[in-house]
């Protein structure tokens, strides 16, 4: 089925929709759109996305374009963002990016503020996102009640992954396509000192957004989409979040320039 590629554009949904209609069918979504380097989220995403993919083509995308926008704001405010912040990161390039190619970040985004038990379904749709939030997680539920601590939170989510490895296969294999994907930023392992750096500090001040800083610096796949969790870190420090949103901008310029 083709679909047009017209404002809001929606370049990732157009991938995602193809996975989500075969997840709904019974089939494999991660044998779906493998030229395009495909969609590897868990089978949960599928299911949230699902209302949108069962709409008419239209109705669904500019519905998930609205979603989105009112979940990142919500996820903004829950982060403590000030009302110019909030402005600021609406109209960063992560944000606006991510809205405007019809990518999931909001849904990655919004576990940032929940519940471990519940967040690690969210922020786990993208670890280059939030695998050291999830490794915070681990270290504070360790503290606070050791082994079985640990289980209690993280034995959901890891039942639910194994759950899919059983259904579908070890499909995260396909993430390693990723690499050589052209959007991709990420300066592994170059600036995994840093993160490792960030997240040692995150643990040792009890401190949630150094460790969302820290995932993106880490991952060997990242876009421009995934920054909004750098962003959303910094509203505590406003000068600094400037600088990150100034610098992200600029970064998008630069690319768009010698591409």
């Amino acid at each position: 089925m083709n679909f047009p590629y017209t404002f809001p554009p929606g370049g990732d949904w157009l991938n995602f929709l193809p996975a989500i209609q075969v997840f709904l069918q019974g089939g494999n979504p991660y044998l779906v759109g493998k030229e395009f380097y495909g969609v590897y989220e868990p089978f949960w995403t599928y299911i949230l996305l699902a209302p949108f993919a069962l709409l008419p083509f239209w109705t669904g995308r500019i519905l998930l374009f609205l979603v989105s926008m009112v979940a990142f704001a919500v996820t903004a405010v829950k982060m403590g963002a000030s009302k110019f912040q909030l402005v600021m990161f609406l109209c960063s390039t992560s944000v606006f990016g991510g809205l405007y190619s019809g990518n999931i970040d909001f849904l990655v985004t919004l576990g940032f503020w929940m519940p471990p038990q519940i967040g690690l379904f969210f922020v786990l749709m993208k670890p280059q996102i939030g695998a050291c939030i999830a490794i915070y997680w681990m270290y504070m539920a360790w503290k606070e009640g050791g082994a079985r601590e640990i289980l209690r939170v993280f034995a959901p989510v890891t039942g639910a992954y194994l759950l899919s490895f059983l259904v579908y296969g070890f499909w995260p294999k396909y993430l390693f396509n990723m690499l050589n994907n052209p959007w991709n930023w990420g300066l592994f392992p170059y600036l995994v000192p840093i993160s490792i750096f960030l997240l040692y500090k995150a643990i040792q001040q009890k401190d949630k957004r150094l460790a969302g800083i820290s995932s993106p610096l880490m991952a060997p796949y990242v876009t421009g989409y995934n920054f909004s969790i750098i962003l959303l870190s910094l509203f505590n420090r406003p000068a600094l979040f400037l600088a990150a949103w100034a610098v992200i901008w600029v970064t998008v310029f630069l690319r768009a320039w010698l591409m």
